[in-house]
């Protein structure tokens, strides 16, 4: 009988040893741990952004660069942006509504098409844009003609969450140093007109 038991003697004590032993620490449900509200990452500019960008990943002008570090910077860039609430004043180019081909429910039998706003800017040696594109707007026929009495540079607030940015190089200029674009774009889009 002896010889049955040793077997499983040592399992029971691999067991044991391997549960660790009740403490008399106090614990905390998840019902009496402090309630921490998540870190809102807000939009203030893109030089806020590319001025954080680590020192390994800044471009350079060299072929290296370009080729083992140029898409690094921009998921670097891309990694920091995602999710992050935009919440800007931006300026209004204008627009021309067409009636709605696909749909004529009430209110919806006009779209107004915003386009996009973008804005240059110096940071890290040279010159970039960014861009927001804007939503088009499903009204009636009141609210297409109100859009289109909003002139060129009238001033309107977008809010929204950046839900991908599309980081691509200036095609037109050549400088020494590297030149983006910077194409935002958002979901839960919400525009307010001037009043």
């Amino acid at each position: 009988m002896k010889q049955h038991l040793r077997p499983i003697i040592p399992i029971l004590l691999l067991t044991t040893a391997a549960t660790p032993a009740p403490t008399s620490q106090p614990t905390t449900s998840p019902a009496t741990q402090p309630i921490t509200q998540p870190h809102e990452r807000r939009f203030t500019s893109m030089p806020d952004i590319l001025n954080k960008v680590p020192d390994n990943l800044r471009p350079q002008a060299t072929y290296d660069w370009h080729k083992y570090t140029e898409n690094k910077f921009k998921d670097w860039v891309a990694q920091q942006m995602i999710g992050m609430t935009f919440d800007e004043e931006v300026q209004f180019g204008g627009t021309s509504a067409t009636p709605n081909p696909y749909a004529h429910p009430p209110g919806q039998e006009w779209i107004v098409p915003l386009g996009y706003y973008s804005h240059r800017f110096s940071c890290l040696g040279a010159l970039h844009t960014w861009k927001v594109y804007l939503p088009a707007i499903l009204t009636d026929e009141a609210g297409a003609k109100k859009w289109e009495s909003y002139k060129p540079g009238t001033r309107l607030r977008l809010k929204g969450t950046i839900k991908s940015v599309v980081i691509s190089p200036h095609a037109l200029e050549s400088k020494p140093l590297p030149q983006y674009d910077f194409a935002i774009l958002l979901d839960n889009r919400q525009i307010t007109p001037p009043q």
